[in-house]
């Protein structure tokens, strides 16, 4: 998979721990690649370990790691849970 999307990020350039989950919400055009990667890829150690970190896709760690082991550490299940919810009126809490 390639990673062209990370170009067109909103939060290029500004330092991790500045990105905020309204900036992913509100106004990033690849929010939901930045999601799916961060639960398939970027939060995973080795490919052993799930340890998420920084908010990504507009999620917080502890709330990707909530729905990560909702859906058995599936990255994609969880994305497709977090998107669906999202769709049913149940927004990411925290970006408000």
């Amino acid at each position: 998979m390639t990673e062209d999307w990370k170009t067109r990020a909103e939060c290029r350039g500004l330092p991790a721990l500045q990105v905020l989950p309204v900036l992913c919400f509100n106004e990033c055009s690849v929010r939901k690649e930045c999601l799916s990667h961060a639960l398939t890829s970027a939060d995973w150690h080795r490919d052993v370990t799930y340890d998420p970190h920084l908010v990504w896709g507009g999620y917080h760690p502890g709330e990707r790691h909530k729905v990560m082991k909702e859906t058995g550490f599936r990255g994609a299940k969880a994305f497709e849970l977090l998107i669906e919810r999202e769709n049913h009126g149940a927004p990411n809490k925290l970006c408000s």
